[in-house]
Formats: structure tokens, C-alpha cells, sequence
């Protein structure tokens, strides 16, 4: 229970991280060829601008305390997916042993 509980936080700050960085990096991307404003909510935001001389620029503005609750709740989902997925497997093991040492009619 102790290892599945483990893999699962570590999977998840992983993963958490890995996706959030994608979803940042295709916003960004989304800004500077579409020149669309990108929102996500309590997230991420970023837009395109021009500085004063003309040249055009790319802003954006992370919000770091909803990376941080986003992370946890995807951290969170994994965990409790791998502690459900070892009970499963558990119950798969006790009954396949079950039916394998009772006789057949």
C-alpha cells in the first residue's frame, strides 16, 4: 500500500508538471501565431503586444497558486488511480487463488 502511495505522488508531480509545461507552451505558441489571447483560468495567461518602437512581443502571466492547487489536484487523481488500481489487482489475485484450489464439478 506504502509503494503504490509513493509511485503514485511521484507519478503525479511528474506528469503534473510535464502537462502543465505543455499546456504553457502551446499557449504561447497559440499567441505568437494566431496573435489570439490565450486565458486559462486561474492558471495561465498570455497575450501578444508591440513595444513602443513597433516590434511585436509576447506576454504572459503565470498565476504560480493555481499551478500549485492544479498540480495538486492532478497529483492527488493519480495517487488515489494507483492505490485503487493495487486493491484490484489484490482482489484479481485473491480470487483467481480461490477458484484455482476449490475442486471442479
Amino acid at each position: 500500500m506504502r509503494r503504490s502511495i509513493v509511485l503514485g505522488v511521484i507519478t503525479g508531480i511528474f506528469t503534473g508538471i510535464i502537462a502543465l509545461a505543455l499546456v504553457m507552451v502551446v499557449s504561447l505558441t497559440l499567441t505568437f501565431a494566431g496573435g489570439a489571447n490565450v486565458l486559462i483560468p486561474g492558471i495561465f495567461e498570455s497575450w501578444s503586444g508591440s513595444a513602443p518602437d513597433g516590434t511585436p512581443q509576447i506576454r504572459f502571466l503565470p498565476n504560480f497558486a493555481g499551478l500549485g492547487v492544479a498540480l495538486l489536484v492532478w497529483t492527488a487523481v493519480i495517487t488515489l488511480g494507483s492505490i485503487s488500481a493495487e486493491r484490484i489487482d489484490r482482489f484479481v489475485a485473491t480470487v483467481q487463488k480461490t477458484l484455482s484450489s476449490s475442486p471442479t464439478l
